[in-house]
């Protein structure tokens, strides 16, 4: 896991790698003082820990290798734009690699590029924007050799970049293909695959919007995400490929999931996504009914995501089946949790942020409401700390972006720092949102303004009924939708 300390005189963090024993909680640092740290992935065999962080020499994250018997890391990349997602081999002896190309027009941004270009939506560009492209490089040392060439691209400058992902068998590897580098067509995103030895790519999924793809590990399956049926207002769903057909594993629940991880049998998927005002972990047999993992109050939500995701991952499955996952409740902040198996409850790890638990907190509960339309909305209340009943408080909104986002009863720092100045905080979500499924979140669709406005003025209703809001001392922010 990555730890990562504030330091309040710098206004910087340094992070590091540490290992915690399941069994006992104990941790230990395996990483001091190195820039960019992130993404351990353990070797096959667990005998080796890559990682990324920033060389020296190039100033960019580089792939280093570090044996766990002991000795230094080593830096097996050397990628002048800097590596950004990789994975290992089955056997271990080869490390794919996601890096960008060089910038088309270098010559010309060393000169003070003036001239932008307005083009895909985006403007005030120095530059055109460089594809990413897949690479492989020997686990033990050597020439990094390219896979993947073209105008496609393994990323967009928005910061999607997926984690390839080798076939079984370790003669193919999977990604996801983007039409370019730039983000606005992103949507037409398709999985991509090319022969290891032969460099030869083909389109493996041709469903629009297809992306964070893996294999099963056992049996001859493999899925992928996509916005359900295409739609992009509709939820991300999870689609599965098995006995020669491709199919909605979520369908019956017609809700977002953010991300998913495979159990060791390869017939079952862990699912991670929002409900209600909540962030849980679903079992989803490739056949058959979700079951809701029980996870007490713990909420799933500090920024789960797969090995295949466009973030790091915050949720890994070991071989055995227990699931390790980053989690907070409304008065800790994140901890490293465990499942032990599916039916067990979490088991914190860490004690990272035991300070926490001296400072005085407000109280955080839901609050549920319907709509104008006769939709079922909530929200996030945090009351001011020392609250008291009969008393009437200022209020503060704090509307999430997205919009396809949602506000949970998990740990957080801004809604605790305006409690503890006497406020109630209000986090209200507004159609679109993506914690109450499909429907609530496809409503936002040519009601883009008035209807999230009605929604939120809703909740805010819904919370002055409560009878503790002065109505003269309410504020309002948000963060970019909201």
């Amino acid at each position: 896991m990555i730890v990562s300390v504030p330091d309040s005189k710098t206004d910087e963090s340094t992070s590091e790698i540490a290992l915690v024993d399941v069994s006992s909680g104990t941790r230990r640092a395996l990483t001091r003082g190195r820039k960019g740290i992130s993404s351990p992935r353990w070797s096959p065999d667990g005998e080796n820990l890559a990682f990324l962080a920033k060389d020296a020499g190039t100033r960019k994250n580089q792939i280093f290798i570090m044996p766990m018997q002991g000795g230094d890391a080593r830096c097996v990349t050397g990628n002048g734009e800097g590596v950004e997602r990789f994975s290992w081999s089955p056997d271990g002896k080869y490390i794919a690699f996601v890096a960008q190309d060089p910038p088309l027009n270098a010559e010309a941004i060393k000169a003070h590029n003036k001239v932008f270009r307005v083009t895909d939506g985006h403007f005030l560009l120095k530059q055109e924007v460089a594809p990413w492209h897949l690479w492989i490089v020997p686990a033990a040392g050597g020439d990094a050799r390219r896979l993947t060439q073209g105008k496609f691209s393994l990323g967009t400058e928005s910061g999607s970049i997926a984690t390839p992902a080798w076939s079984r068998d370790g003669e193919r590897i999977a990604f996801t293909q983007f039409p370019g580098a730039y983000w606005a067509p992103s949507f037409r995103s398709v999985i991509g695959e090319v022969d290891v030895g032969l460099g030869i790519t083909r389109v493996l999924v041709a469903d629009q919007g297809a992306r964070y793809f893996t294999y099963a590990p056992a049996g001859d399956a493999y899925a992928f995400q996509r916005s359900r049926n295409g739609d992009q207002n509709n939820g991300t769903a999870v689609y599965v490929h098995a006995n020669g057909r491709s199919y909605d594993a979520t369908a019956a629940q017609a809700r977002h999931f953010s991300s998913y991880a495979w159990m060791p049998d390869g017939k079952t998927l862990i699912m991670a996504g929002p409900s209600g005002t909540h962030s849980v972990l679903w079992r989803q047999p490739l056949s058959g009914k979700a079951t809701l993992l029980d996870l007490g109050n713990v909420e799933a939500n500090n920024g789960l995501g797969t090995t295949t995701s466009a973030s790091s991952s915050d949720i890994s499955v070991s071989n055995t089946g227990t699931i390790a996952f980053i989690g907070s409740t409304a008065n800790h902040p994140g901890e490293l949790y465990v499942l032990d198996s599916t039916s067990s409850r979490p088991r914190r790890l860490t004690h990272v942020n035991d300070f926490v638990d001296g400072l005085d907190l407000g109280r955080t509960t839901a609050v549920e409401w319907t709509t104008s339309d006769h939709l079922a909305g909530d929200g996030v209340l945090t009351y001011p700390v020392g609250f008291q009943a009969g008393n009437k408080y200022p209020l503060v909104l704090l509307i999430h972006g997205g919009p396809t986002l949602s506000s949970n009863q998990g740990f957080q720092r801004l809604a605790q720092l305006l409690a503890a100045s006497g406020y109630l905080v209000f986090q209200p979500n507004y159609r679109g949102s993506n914690n109450l499924g499909d429907t609530y979140q496809h409503a936002i669709y040519r009601d883009t303004g008035d209807g999230p406005g009605r929604d939120v003025m809703a909740g805010l209703a819904a919370v002055e009924k409560l009878g503790i809001v002065d109505p003269d001392r309410i504020g309002v922010s948000g963060w970019s939708y909201g």
